[in-house]
């Protein structure tokens, strides 16, 4: 049988998407078993943006949806994890999704990974990123980014932690293993694929025990 899901990781620059979309990886391949085995694909929004716009329009979604649409794995129930600033952004591939998360996070904080990750021991760059930072990135989150949080099935506050990661895992395991117990046997492809009911209010409050505890 060949079967794919979609899962939606966005939020804002730094935030942390690339470290929980691997959490979650690392926790859903040992959810897995002889008897249910999963794989994870992973996209990343960047390798459809256009480098240096601000905006949706740097990505080129149809290009996106085409490639995710011929995405099949034999004998695999495979989760494929499209992360980026604008995972969330798509109505059509919010609309294919079984999961949807968004990573959150102080705007200090995600400056300060940003400058981290990117100005190495070339203190010159600092003025570069500060300038694309306040004239760019700044605008571009409130205005594109954010807004996006409102579709978010779940939302993490302070980037990749445990109670949220393996609320994510667990979450997407049961469902796509509850499905797949009555798929029928012809193949699915991404796009074709019905959404699965995440029995959102049992959902959200989990989610919500989940902001309780933080």
């Amino acid at each position: 049988m060949e079967r794919n899901w979609l899962v939606l990781v966005g939020g804002g620059h730094a935030a942390g998407k690339k470290v929980v979309v691997a959490d979650v990886t690392k926790n859903l391949v040992s959810l897995a078993d002889d008897d249910f085995p999963i794989k994870v694909e992973i996209v990343h929004l960047r390798d459809y943006a256009q480098p240096g716009v601000y905006a949706p329009s740097s990505v080129d979604f149809e290009r996106l949806r085409a490639n995710l649409g011929k995405m099949n794995e034999n004998n695999k129930q495979t989760v494929v994890i499209v992360e980026g600033l604008y995972a969330l952004y798509d109505k059509e591939l919010r609309e294919k999704a079984i999961m949807k998360a968004f990573v959150d996070g102080d705007a200090d904080t995600r400056l300060s990974r940003w400058i981290l990750r990117d100005i190495g021991d070339d203190q010159s760059k600092l003025g570069d990123i500060l300038s694309t930072y306040l004239n760019h990135a700044r605008p571009e989150m409130n205005e594109f980014i954010h807004p996006t949080k409102e579709f978010a099935d779940v939302i993490l506050p302070r980037g990749s932690e445990t109670s949220g990661v393996k609320l994510i895992s667990t979450g997407i395991y049961e469902r796509i293993k509850e499905e797949a117990m009555n798929l029928p046997s012809e193949h699915h492809h991404l796009l074709d694929t019905p959404k699965i009911d995440l029995r959102k209010e049992s959902f959200v409050e989990q989610n919500q025990q989940f902001y309780d505890l933080n």
